[in-house]
């Protein structure tokens, strides 16, 4: 038994260790009355600049559905595609970084998404936490943009047939910008209640492992701990 736990505090050690991911750019938070299109019909995107540069592992955004009760999220999929644009006279221009989310949750807020009413539906507002496949560098001061689609498929030429998940803004007015088309090139500003791009709610985080020396501190005490209680 020994033998093992010197094994597994060793394996420990040399392993990378993220405990917790800090917020390096928070968009604000949600209003329950309004969204841009479909998230799953449309890429929607909206733009951010970090005041100090950092590293991009992972993000947080707010979601309301036309569904009720369990079966809010059942049109959906399951997965995630984001991106990170850089930006072409204040719309969404090259890809910088895409890929998958990984370690996706869905927690429910509890709060009533008020719009969904409005269609017959009774949803709460979700909000989707995910990890980047790769972590993203932004430097400081540029403006980025950073973008979600929630399905595995696009679905050209009919945009309006979609599966009634939407990312939730957190202002009446703004700069989001949406498009349906997979080249990502017809961009145009996701409606808001005046017209414009209603600022969409979410967060982008940074990991932050554990230093290595802090684990084996940890993993040390721990071990020492149980062969005293077996002495």
């Amino acid at each position: 038994m020994k033998r093992l736990l010197i094994l597994v505090l060793v394996a420990v050690t040399l392993s990378p260790g993220i405990v917790f991911a800090s917020v390096v750019y928070d968009n604000g938070t949600y209003v329950v009355t309004q969204s841009g299109n479909d998230a799953t019909g449309w890429v929607q995107a909206d733009d951010f600049t970090l005041s100090s540069g950092g590293t991009i592992g992972g993000a947080g955004i707010y979601i309301g559905t036309l569904m009720s009760g369990a079966n809010q999220l059942s049109y959906w999929d399951n997965t995630l595609q984001y991106y990170i644009f850089s930006d072409n006279a204040g719309k969404p221009g090259t890809v910088l970084a895409s890929g998958s989310g990984q370690n996706i949750t869905t927690t429910d807020t509890g709060n009533l998404w008020q719009q969904a009413a409005q269609y017959g539906s009774a949803s709460n507002v979700w909000l989707f936490g995910f990890n980047f496949q790769n972590s993203f560098t932004a430097q400081a001061g540029t403006k980025y943009w950073f973008g979600v689609h929630l399905t595995s498929d696009y679905i050209l030429n009919d945009p309006y047939q979609s599966d009634c998940i939407f990312w939730l803004q957190n202002t009446t007015n703004g700069n989001a910008h949406e498009t349906y088309s997979q080249t990502l090139d017809n961009w145009t500003l996701s409606p808001g209640p005046s017209g414009s791009g209603g600022e969409r709610a979410y967060y982008l985080t940074t990991p932050v492992p554990i230093p290595g020396t802090l684990v084996l501190l940890f993993s040390g005490l721990c071990l020492m701990h149980f062969l005293k209680r077996r002495k």
